[in-house]
């Protein structure tokens, strides 16, 4: 009994210690939100394990503890440990850690782990609390295309943009789920969406490779039909001019010094499809409205080598160098074109 009695008071007293200790860990470092701070900096450079050290030194008795759950969750994950990332997801769950994007988490590391449909079943279950979360619909909509569903992942990004047209990653993925689809004209658009908001190589290269079938996607139009009723002649018409690399041919007249693959189907692009008042497709009122203006207002010029800043050209930095005011000028004009 004796015995007994001293092994309870030994676990009581191992246990009383571990949880002083893991707080005066924490308070050594100024509090638990300071420690959270810090571990975010290192995370933000890279250094996901430094980041780590710092989360494990948060007291399971702090009330931000299910918060660095979630960190620790984020940084594994970073780090490929998703099995070690959900059980920390699992855990900031079971402590009532009730945030958007704990759940927006999970279904990235249950689609990283061949689970689409399980991050899809989270998904929607967060969005029917969080309707008009950014990150969560776009996390459904990656989920969906590896999940093979691209129909569906594109009525998602297509409603995500309408709240926030300004997120670079959802217009690349509409890119890829209309390409998916076999939609040619939408995809390039989003594209090049893409591009005027983020003007980097990595976005280029992706539009590149789409215009020359070297995306890890195979279109397939025949399992996609446009729903009944919808007049797609338009659509169809530019699909089948790009395609035809048209734009590609001495013949065709493009007037600018940039002549690249992505600068030429672009503006062939551009000037097969005019904006038309009638037609009330996403695609229509938000891209071909902005695009067709772009062209209109004189500013393609600008819009390319504003679009090719960061690829390390000299031809491009010698008209920034040279015309800066109409790139700062073109980039108010385009945000106050896209608020209205």
């Amino acid at each position: 009994m004796k015995s007994y009695c001293a092994s309870i008071l030994s676990i009581i007293l191992f246990t009383s210690l571990s949880v002083i200790n893991a707080q005066t860990d924490s308070a050594s470092f100024g509090n638990s939100d300071q420690l959270i701070g810090k571990a975010n900096e290192l995370s933000d450079q890279g250094d996901y394990a430094g980041a780590i050290l710092l989360l494990n030194r948060v007291g399971i008795c702090d009330p931000q503890y299910p918060r660095a759950c979630y960190e620790l969750a984020l940084n594994l994950y970073n780090m490929g440990q998703t099995n070690l990332a959900m059980a920390k997801c699992r855990e900031a769950e079971y402590l009532k850690y009730d945030q958007p994007y704990l759940y927006s988490l999970m279904g990235s590391i249950l689609d990283d782990q061949g689970k689409p449909a399980d991050g899809i079943a989270i998904l929607n279950n967060a969005l029917k609390k969080w309707p008009f979360n950014q990150n969560l619909m776009y996390n459904l909509a990656i989920c969906l295309m590896n999940d093979n569903k691209p129909d569906q992942a594109e009525k998602i990004l297509v409603r995500a943009l309408v709240y926030y047209p300004y997120h670079t990653r959802s217009h690349l993925a509409l890119g890829q789920a209309n390409y998916a689809m076999g939609r040619i004209s939408e995809s390039y658009l989003a594209f090049n969406m893409a591009i005027l908001l983020t003007p980097n190589l990595n976005n280029i290269r992706e539009f590149e490779n789409a215009i020359n079938s070297k995306l890890k996607i195979i279109p397939r139009g025949y399992l996609y039909p446009y729903p009944e009723g919808t007049d797609h002649r338009k659509w169809d018409e530019a699909r089948h001019l790009l395609q035809s690399e048209l734009a590609f041919n001495e013949s065709f007249d493009f007037p600018y010094n940039l002549n690249f693959t992505v600068t030429r189907q672009t503006f062939m692009l551009i000037k097969c499809l005019p904006y038309e008042y009638t037609d009330t497709t996403f695609y229509n009122r938000f891209y071909v409205r902005l695009f067709s203006q772009i062209l209109q207002s004189g500013q393609y010029e600008t819009f390319l080598n504003y679009c090719l800043k960061n690829t390390g050209n000299q031809d491009v930095e010698a008209w920034i160098n040279k015309y800066s005011d109409k790139i700062s000028g073109f980039i108010s004009w385009a945000q106050h074109f896209i608020d209205k």
